[in-house]
């Protein structure tokens, strides 16, 4: 397969009229990919004048995820509008999971400013923090997108505050166009490189489309929405696991891009972290995440790991002031592990899983991973060990020789190249579906 292509979540909302809810569907059928064909509200069109009941069922369980929730109360933004989005806020949460804190939410307004209005994880329940948005305090100014991109960044997802081992939502309002674009796409990009995924949802027509296809994740179609279509509760308990509560009319619902192993299969991604970077690792780790979420598994056929490189040990000069001598004769002794070690170390892992079990291997390679000749001799010893696996390739200049031996099978089926690390996310669901056809 040749493809080229172009764990926190962030949306950024903007406000059109209500036409009457599709409702959302957190249900007993397996979702449908969420249509990018928006009805855009023209310019002087009604806005919204009412608040609208929830019809977004109650959520259960799921993931453990901090969210943001943003407000749009900037000059301009009236009394119905800011009415409207504490509605659309009301029926958001309830897919949310208060109990065990498992889901932990913020609510903030903003405008130039940003003003927090409830403090992230400040309520255990849904009641108590519907009660606690009603007292929403107004901040005007002009629309500062990139302000308050930054605020949460900076001052939000940070500990005390957030938990790193959860997702990241934010939920972002607003009623028009942004005056600091350029430092909202700036903000937007520093965000998704930490692995928080950003949604839109549109207010108003009167906002710029080019602007939001830009700050949004993609693939835009699922995670840019107009406030007046509830998929985005699909959107959410889809990525977040999240599953109907028990007495509503839907069942647990399926992944909405699945794979189900029919028979005992071992996995193993290999990251060689130290050559790619803390970056690039981070959107891998956050697909990784991704697809694994997808994987359908109620008899536990699958088992799943991790084979990384060695970190090198620098604990003799890290933190310390020493002589030029000892200085560098610690230098000297810093060793970084080769890629081939990574591939052995893979092989081992499998050596020790269940006899029998299928055995795939899935490995991220750019042009900073030395794919030298050891390299290639340990993918032919795991070919000899009937390890079927799996390239992925990402970005340009990389040997396509190397590559066709370090995957186990045909160039078309077993290698996927990806055009940067920022399209992992786009292909998810293709790129789940080939390495589990063997499944």
């Amino acid at each position: 397969m040749d493809i080229l292509i172009g764990l926190g979540f962030l949306f950024l909302i903007t406000i059109p009229t209500f036409h009457g809810s599709s409702g959302a569907k957190i249900g007993n059928q397996r979702l449908s990919p969420i249509s990018a064909d928006f009805n855009w509200m023209e310019p002087g069109s009604d806005i919204i004048t009412e608040e609208k009941p929830s019809d977004v069922p109650a959520g259960c369980g799921g993931k453990p995820v901090d969210v943001y929730i943003a407000i749009d109360t900037s000059d301009g933004v009236g009394t119905n509008l800011v009415s409207a989005q504490i509605a659309f806020t009301r029926s958001i949460i309830n897919v949310f999971d208060f109990n065990n804190d498992i889901a932990r939410l913020s609510l903030v307004t903003y405008g130039s400013d940003v003003t927090t209005i409830v403090r992230l994880g400040a309520y255990k329940d849904r009641p108590s923090f519907e009660k606690a948005i009603s007292d929403t305090h107004t901040v005007g100014g002009q629309r500062s997108i990139g302000n308050l991109l930054n605020y949460i960044r900076t001052h939000g997802f940070i500990p005390p505050y957030s938990r790193r081992s959860t997702a990241h939502v934010v939920i972002v309002m607003t009623a028009g166009k942004s005056d600091d674009a350029e430092y909202a796409i700036k903000e937007a990009t520093l965000f998704q490189k930490t692995g928080t995924y950003i949604y839109g949802v549109k207010v108003t027509s009167d906002v710029d489309k080019d602007l939001l296809t830009k700050v949004t994740s993609k693939p835009t179609p699922k995670f840019l929405y107009d406030m007046d279509r509830y998929q985005i509760a699909d959107s959410l308990t889809s990525l977040l696991s999240i599953r109907q509560c028990e007495g509503q009319r839907y069942q647990e619902v399926p992944q909405q891009y699945g794979c189900k192993p029919k028979r005992e299969t071992d996995l193993i991604f290999i990251v060689d972290h130290v050559s790619l970077g803390a970056t690039k690792s981070q959107q891998i780790f956050n697909f990784i995440r991704a697809i694994t979420g997808m994987i359908y598994d109620k008899n536990g056929l699958m088992q799943i790991g991790l084979a990384k490189n060695r970190n090198p040990n620098f604990d003799g000069i890290n933190g310390s002031l020493q002589t030029i001598n000892d200085f560098n004769s610690q230098i000297a002794d810093i060793d970084f592990a080769p890629f081939d070690s990574v591939l052995a170390r893979a092989r081992k892992m499998f050596h020790g899983g269940r006899k029998g079990s299928q055995k795939t291997l899935v490995m991220f390679v750019d042009t900073s991973v030395d794919i030298d000749k050891a390299a290639l001799m340990e993918s032919i010893k795991n070919k000899a060990s009937k390890i079927e696996t799996y390239v992925i390739a990402i970005g340009e200049k990389l040997d396509e020789a190397s590559l066709s031996i370090l995957a186990s099978g045909p160039a078309k089926e077993h290698i996927i190249k990806l055009k940067d690390f920022a399209q992992l996310m786009d292909f998810d669901e293709t790129i789940l579906t080939t390495i589990c056809r063997g499944w």
